[in-house]
Protein backbone atom coordinates (compact mmCIF):
# COMPACT_ATOMS: atom_id res chain seq x y z
CA UNK A 1 0.00 0.00 0.00
CA UNK A 2 1.10 3.56 -0.62
CA UNK A 3 -0.39 6.46 1.29
CA UNK A 4 0.01 10.12 0.54
CA UNK A 5 -0.88 12.26 3.51
CA UNK A 6 -2.50 15.63 3.38
CA UNK A 7 -0.73 18.78 4.51
CA UNK A 8 -2.78 18.91 7.73
CA UNK A 9 -2.38 15.39 9.04
CA UNK A 10 -4.61 14.48 11.96
CA UNK A 11 -4.60 11.41 14.16
CA UNK A 12 -6.87 8.54 13.18
CA UNK A 13 -9.28 6.90 15.63
CA UNK A 14 -7.28 4.94 18.20
CA UNK A 15 -9.87 2.16 18.50
CA UNK A 16 -9.36 0.84 14.96
CA UNK A 17 -7.68 -2.52 14.35
CA UNK A 18 -4.83 -2.80 11.80
CA UNK A 19 -7.01 -3.72 8.81
CA UNK A 20 -9.48 -0.97 9.71
CA UNK A 21 -6.63 1.53 10.12
CA UNK A 22 -5.37 0.77 6.61
CA UNK A 23 -8.86 1.09 5.12
CA UNK A 24 -9.44 4.34 7.03
CA UNK A 25 -6.11 5.74 5.84
CA UNK A 26 -6.76 4.66 2.28
CA UNK A 27 -10.01 6.62 2.22
CA UNK A 28 -8.81 9.70 4.12
CA UNK A 29 -5.04 10.05 3.63
CA UNK A 30 -4.28 10.78 7.30
CA UNK A 31 -1.42 9.59 9.47
CA UNK A 32 -1.27 6.75 11.99
CA UNK A 33 -1.93 7.23 15.68
CA UNK A 34 -1.51 4.55 18.33
CA UNK A 35 -2.56 5.07 21.93
CA UNK A 36 -2.35 2.28 24.53
CA UNK A 37 -2.39 -0.55 22.00
CA UNK A 38 -0.20 -2.25 19.43
CA UNK A 39 0.32 -1.67 15.73
CA UNK A 40 2.07 -3.57 12.94
CA UNK A 41 3.01 -1.98 9.61
CA UNK A 42 4.71 -4.03 6.94
CA UNK A 43 4.84 -5.70 3.56
CA UNK A 44 5.81 -2.67 1.50
CA UNK A 45 3.70 -0.01 3.22
CA UNK A 46 4.81 3.47 2.09
CA UNK A 47 3.87 6.78 3.68
CA UNK A 48 4.58 9.93 1.63
CA UNK A 49 4.13 13.68 2.33
CA UNK A 50 2.43 13.42 5.71
CA UNK A 51 2.54 16.33 8.16
CA UNK A 52 1.59 16.81 11.80
CA UNK A 53 1.32 20.12 13.61
CA UNK A 54 2.32 18.23 16.77
CA UNK A 55 4.78 15.31 17.09
CA UNK A 56 5.23 12.44 14.65
CA UNK A 57 4.78 13.57 11.06
CA UNK A 58 3.77 10.08 9.94
CA UNK A 59 3.22 7.97 13.06
CA UNK A 60 2.71 8.84 16.71
CA UNK A 61 2.54 6.36 19.59
CA UNK A 62 1.80 6.74 23.30
CA UNK A 63 2.11 3.67 25.55
CA UNK A 64 2.15 1.64 22.37
CA UNK A 65 4.09 -1.24 20.83
CA UNK A 66 4.85 -0.57 17.17
CA UNK A 67 6.29 -3.14 14.76
CA UNK A 68 7.52 -2.00 11.32
CA UNK A 69 8.86 -4.34 8.67
CA UNK A 70 9.72 -3.42 5.09
CA UNK A 71 8.10 0.01 5.23
CA UNK A 72 9.16 3.42 3.92
CA UNK A 73 8.39 6.92 5.15
CA UNK A 74 9.32 9.76 2.77
CA UNK A 75 8.92 13.55 3.01
CA UNK A 76 7.02 13.54 6.30
CA UNK A 77 7.32 16.42 8.73
CA UNK A 78 6.26 17.56 12.16
CA UNK A 79 6.19 20.97 13.77
CA UNK A 80 7.77 19.47 16.89
CA UNK A 81 9.67 16.18 17.42
CA UNK A 82 9.86 13.14 15.14
CA UNK A 83 9.64 14.06 11.47
CA UNK A 84 8.47 10.54 10.59
CA UNK A 85 7.85 8.81 13.94
CA UNK A 86 7.32 9.97 17.52
CA UNK A 87 6.92 7.61 20.47
CA UNK A 88 6.64 8.37 24.16
CA UNK A 89 5.48 7.15 27.58
CA UNK A 90 7.00 3.66 27.72
CA UNK A 91 6.28 2.87 24.06
CA UNK A 92 8.45 0.47 22.08
CA UNK A 93 9.27 0.34 18.39
CA UNK A 94 10.89 -2.48 16.42
CA UNK A 95 11.94 -1.51 12.89
CA UNK A 96 13.37 -3.93 10.32
CA UNK A 97 14.41 -3.53 6.68
CA UNK A 98 12.83 -0.09 6.29
CA UNK A 99 13.65 3.37 4.89
CA UNK A 100 13.31 6.84 6.39
CA UNK A 101 14.16 9.48 3.78
CA UNK A 102 13.77 13.30 3.59
CA UNK A 103 11.80 13.68 6.83
CA UNK A 104 11.98 16.93 8.80
CA UNK A 105 11.27 17.68 12.46
CA UNK A 106 10.82 21.21 13.74
CA UNK A 107 12.21 19.83 17.01
CA UNK A 108 14.41 16.78 17.65
CA UNK A 109 14.71 13.55 15.67
CA UNK A 110 14.52 14.17 11.94
CA UNK A 111 13.27 10.61 11.38
CA UNK A 112 12.54 9.22 14.87
CA UNK A 113 12.07 10.87 18.27
CA UNK A 114 11.67 8.89 21.49
CA UNK A 115 10.59 10.85 24.55
CA UNK A 116 10.38 8.57 27.58
CA UNK A 117 9.99 5.48 25.45
CA UNK A 118 11.08 2.04 26.65
CA UNK A 119 12.95 0.78 23.58
CA UNK A 120 13.92 1.56 20.00
CA UNK A 121 15.28 -1.45 18.09
CA UNK A 122 16.40 -0.94 14.48
CA UNK A 123 17.81 -3.55 12.07
CA UNK A 124 18.86 -3.23 8.43
CA UNK A 125 17.26 0.18 7.97
CA UNK A 126 18.30 3.20 5.88
CA UNK A 127 18.16 6.73 7.33
CA UNK A 128 18.95 9.33 4.67
CA UNK A 129 18.55 13.09 4.29
CA UNK A 130 16.54 13.54 7.52
CA UNK A 131 16.74 16.88 9.34
CA UNK A 132 16.10 18.00 12.93
CA UNK A 133 15.98 21.77 13.07
CA UNK A 134 16.67 22.18 16.81
CA UNK A 135 20.14 20.60 16.64
CA UNK A 136 19.37 17.22 18.24
CA UNK A 137 19.26 13.90 16.39
CA UNK A 138 19.34 14.39 12.64
CA UNK A 139 18.11 10.82 12.21
CA UNK A 140 17.27 9.50 15.72
CA UNK A 141 16.78 11.28 19.06
CA UNK A 142 16.13 9.60 22.42
CA UNK A 143 15.32 11.15 25.80
CA UNK A 144 14.73 8.60 28.55
CA UNK A 145 14.43 11.04 31.47
CA UNK A 146 10.65 11.26 31.12
CA UNK A 147 10.08 7.49 31.26
CA UNK A 148 8.26 6.05 34.26
CA UNK A 149 11.12 3.57 34.63
CA UNK A 150 13.81 6.19 33.81
CA UNK A 151 15.59 3.62 31.65
CA UNK A 152 15.38 2.80 28.00
CA UNK A 153 17.44 1.53 25.13
CA UNK A 154 18.27 2.26 21.53
CA UNK A 155 19.79 -0.64 19.60
CA UNK A 156 20.76 -0.18 15.94
CA UNK A 157 22.24 -3.04 13.91
CA UNK A 158 23.30 -3.31 10.25
CA UNK A 159 21.74 0.05 9.35
CA UNK A 160 22.96 2.97 7.22
CA UNK A 161 22.93 6.67 8.08
CA UNK A 162 23.54 8.94 5.09
CA UNK A 163 23.49 12.77 5.09
CA UNK A 164 21.24 13.28 8.12
CA UNK A 165 21.59 16.63 9.90
CA UNK A 166 20.77 18.33 13.17
CA UNK A 167 20.92 22.04 12.50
Amino acid sequence: HEYSGNKNCTAGPSNLQNKQILEFLESSGICWSCSSQGMHLGNGTVLIDSHSSQEGGGISGTQCSIEMSNIAIFNSSSTNNGGALFIDLDSTVNIETSTFDRNIAGGAGGAIACNGCAAVDVKETLFSNNIATNGEGGAVFANFHTSSTATGSVVVMKSNFIQNAAV
